[in-house]
């Protein structure tokens, strides 16, 4: 059995007692000594990782709406990122029912006070992921619950405030500072259950200072010197060096394609219907840049599983925007149209239920360690940085399949034919996050709301609910706003109104 699904497996046969019965009597009756009663949170911490991002709710949220707002994919469906309409706030619920409440749990029962306090680097590393959860949750609505969060059982705070972002961000920087510091190599060794890195904590504490630098860019704009300080911190602390650092969760095709799988693999392979269409804009910056990612991410215009027009000079992206008749008149055509004969679709080699999810890589921390030089917040060299970010950014994908791969010479043609220009340095920089961030696509929507690059021309589909401006944020849950109403209310007030429009607080750069 792989080992994944082993620990998926262990955890839940583990899980299923928690829910029995629980009067002295007949829990004493229900006692299987063979069996254990207790919950190895090793185990719960490796379930809580695929839960970060390995969820089917979290890919269908990622493709219809910042997929599309990034304008990396487009959809001629009606979906809300497309066409600018009101989104929900499923991730925001996941958020704290699914992804951060085992990590708290993990975290409490492993701390000093708790009954397995010598497990420090499980305990830092549930930090750290802890971490990556809410600073997803709140680049995408802002304000969001976090001191008070998940205090139901141990604080009987049932209805949580909602925390300034900007003090969300400094309670997440200070956490990744303290997390990182508290790794003790001779410590408990993690092992398979640690899904991401196997028990190796330099690897974690690498994680831990990139993803510190990448939460002090996201601040740049409104609070540069606390910024600088954390980028400081993150480069002599460690960062990634190199592609064998990227943090991605590992999936499986079993036991339930449904709980470790691909999440974006669910919303998009047969018999699903939703069709994952390159966008023009994007199919144009990379073809018209000979950029050898090209038919990389693209597998050719052509059915599902079938042959394909792999020439990269006739790759087309469909307009963002569209529907199945405004497509037509902007084709030209009167009769029956197939988008899958025109335009240019994902490639199915980054599909497989059994493909990683990305979390953070190498080539977003070159190319944010290029713009903090740029800015004069880091010492390095900005070209050596951008060209290590764009090398690194163009030889990942052989983690989805050995195939997949782009050579040293290719790269070196491809920088030899666009070369780090330092009038157009942050634009280039920019350019080059947004590809590299492909298929992370939660982060490739933030840093284009930072920085404001690439250029991004919006859509005004009818009706839409911004005014035809892409969206700064997603609205909160429609369940927060029932059962939590007066934090809601509060929250909503101060960032300006629960709208599509409003900035969160860091979002101060285009």
């Amino acid at each position: 059995m792989n080992p994944l699904n082993k620990i998926i497996t262990i955890l839940l046969i583990t899980i299923i007692p928690i829910n029995a019965c629980n009067t002295d009597e007949l829990t004493d009756l229900n006692i299987n000594p063979n069996e254990t009663n207790e919950i190895d949170f090793g185990y719960l911490f490796a379930y809580s990782l695929v839960q970060i991002d390995g969820i089917p709710d979290d890919g269908f949220e990622k493709l219809t709406k910042p997929s599309a707002m990034i304008q990396h994919l487009a959809f001629l469906e009606i979906s809300e990122g497309d066409k600018y309409f009101r989104m929900s706030g499923g991730y925001f619920d996941r958020c704290y029912s699914e992804k951060v409440k085992n990590l708290e749990e993990v975290i409490k029962k492993t701390g000093p006070e708790g009954p397995d306090a010598r497990l420090v680097n499980l305990h830092n590393a549930a930090r750290i992921a802890r971490v990556y959860a809410y600073h997803i949750c709140t680049d995408i609505y802002g304000d969001v619950p976090y001191s008070e969060a998940n205090k139901g059982y141990d604080k009987g705070i049932f209805f949580p405030k909602y925390d300034h972002q900007q003090e969300i961000y400094s309670g997440m920087l200070h956490e990744l500072s303290d997390a990182a510091a508290g790794f003790d190599i001779n410590a408990d060794n993690m092992g398979v259950q640690d899904i991401i890195y196997k028990g190796n904590v330099n690897k974690w504490k690498k994680f831990a200072y990139s993803l510190m630098l990448r939460l002090a860019m996201r601040i740049s704009n409104v609070d540069p010197v606390t910024a600088q300080l954390y980028i400081s911190e993150a480069f002599e602390g460690g960062v990634f060096s190199n592609n064998s650092d990227n943090a991605f969760i590992p999936m499986e095709s079993g036991p339930s394609r449904y709980l470790n799988t691909n999440s974006i693999s669910h919303v998009v392979r047969p018999p699903a219907n939703l069709t994952a269409i390159l966008s023009n804009t994007f199919v144009d910056f990379l073809r018209d840049n000979n950029d050898p990612r090209l038919m990389i991410i693209s597998s050719g215009i052509g059915y599902w599983g079938e042959d394909k027009i792999t020439d990269p000079a006739q790759q087309r992206g469909m307009p963002n925007g569209k529907d199945p008749v405004t497509i037509k008149d902007y084709e030209g055509v009167t009769s029956s149209f197939l988008i899958d004969t025109t335009y240019s679709r994902v490639n199915e080699l980054l599909l497989d239920y059994n493909d990683p999810s990305l979390l953070q890589t190498y080539a977003e921390v070159e190319l944010l360690l290029a713009e903090a030089a740029v800015n004069g917040w880091h010492t390095g060299d900005p070209v050596k940085h951008y060209n290590n970010g764009v090398r690194a950014a163009m030889q990942m994908y052989d983690i989805f399949d050995p195939s997949l791969t782009v050579s040293d010479a290719e790269v070196d043609a491809y920088l030899a034919a666009h070369p780090y220009d330092p009038d157009r340095g942050l634009e280039m920089i920019g350019n080059q996050y947004w590809v590299a961030t492909f298929l992370n696509f939660f982060e490739a929507w933030a840093n284009w709301r930072r920085t404001g690059h690439p250029l991004l021309i919006p859509v005004n589909y009818p009706g839409n609910d911004t005014n035809g401006t892409i969206p700064r944020r997603i609205n909160y849950s429609i369940y927060e706003a029932n059962n939590n109403r007066e934090n809601y209310s509060v929250a909503a007030e101060r960032i300006g109104g629960d709208k599509m429009t409003t900035r969160v607080w860091w979002d101060r750069g285009n």
